[in-house]
C-alpha cells in the first residue's frame, strides 16, 4: 500500500540529500552546482500548484530529468538559430569596432 501524499517539505532530510547528491553525481554531475536551486524550483512549483507526492526524492529526480531535457532542447534550438559561419560573441573584432565607433563617433582625420 502506497504511503500518504504530503506537501513538499521546505528542506529534505540529511539522508535524502546524501542519496540525491550521490544520484546526481552518477547521473547528472553537470547539475550538481544547481542542486539547491533545482530543489527550490521543484518545491515551489509543487506548493504553488498544490501538488502533493508520496515520495519527494522521486519527485525531485523527475524534476532534475526534466530540467536536463529542457536545457538540452534549449541548447539545440539556440544552435540551430545561430548561423554556422557566425563567430561567437567576443570573437567579432569588426563588430566590436563598429559598436565603439557608433558610441563615440568616428575619429576625425587631422
Amino acid at each position: 500500500m502506497p504511503g500518504k501524499k504530503t506537501d513538499a517539505p521546505w528542506e529534505l532530510s540529511e539522508v535524502e540529500r546524501k542519496r540525491l547528491r550521490k544520484w546526481l553525481t552518477e547521473h547528472y554531475p553537470h547539475l550538481l552546482k544547481r542542486s539547491k536551486r533545482l530543489w527550490a524550483e521543484c518545491r515551489d512549483w509543487h506548493l504553488k500548484h498544490a501538488q502533493q507526492a508520496v515520495n519527494w526524492e522521486a519527485a525531485y529526480r523527475a524534476w532534475v530529468r526534466k530540467a536536463d531535457e529542457f536545457a538540452a532542447d534549449k541548447a539545440r534550438r539556440n544552435g540551430r538559430e545561430r548561423p554556422q559561419e557566425q563567430a561567437p560573441r567576443g570573437e567579432q573584432p569588426e563588430r566590436i569596432g563598429n559598436v565603439i565607433q557608433g558610441l563615440f563617433g568616428r575619429e576625425e582625420k587631422r
